[in-house]
């Protein structure tokens, strides 16, 4: 197998191996949707009038990589930020520099759109992760993520 790999937008054509990378993402996150949310999902992604986009990683014609994202505004810059959301490479492929590849290559595009900054967060204990990211960005914000929502405890109704 090739050590190589190409970074490249997602097509329509890639969607078994994106749909297997996003159930592996699921499963890591321990999120369950129901099929007509990813099917929603899916959709966006060629959506033109719709923010989020999908980067993927291609290794000898095969998708092993994906980066999802989504460019929005910001109250105190007037560029727009972007939230790294989804980040996902296959296991037997990890180590390899793909999922550093997919955060370079939103960034440069975060660069060449004019957006001031890209942000992304994840679990605490995700070590394998947080090595990475901590390479690309010299670690963690000073920023710490509080969230509410209908499954989130304290939330009261």
């Amino acid at each position: 197998m090739d050590n190589a790999y190409l970074i490249r937008d997602v097509r329509r054509e890639d969607r078994s191996e994106w749909l297997e990378l996003w159930n592996q993402y699921l499963v890591h996150y321990r999120a369950e949707l129901p099929a007509d949310k990813t099917e929603f999902l899916w959709s966006r992604l060629f959506d033109a009038t719709d923010p989020v986009e999908c980067l993927v990683a291609e290794v000898d014609g095969a998708v092993v990589g994906m980066a999802q994202f989504v460019p929005h505004v910001d109250t105190w810059e007037e560029t727009p930020m972007c939230y790294l959301q989804d980040l996902q490479v296959a296991e037997p492929f990890r180590g390899r520099g793909i999922g550093r590849a997919l955060i370079t290559a939103v960034d440069d595009l975060r660069r060449s759109r004019g957006w001031c900054y890209l942000y992304w967060q994840t679990e605490h204990d995700n070590e394998r992760a947080r090595i990475l990211y901590d390479s690309v960005t010299g670690g963690v914000s000073e920023f710490v993520v509080y969230r509410l929502g209908l499954d989130e405890p304290g939330r009261q109704g």
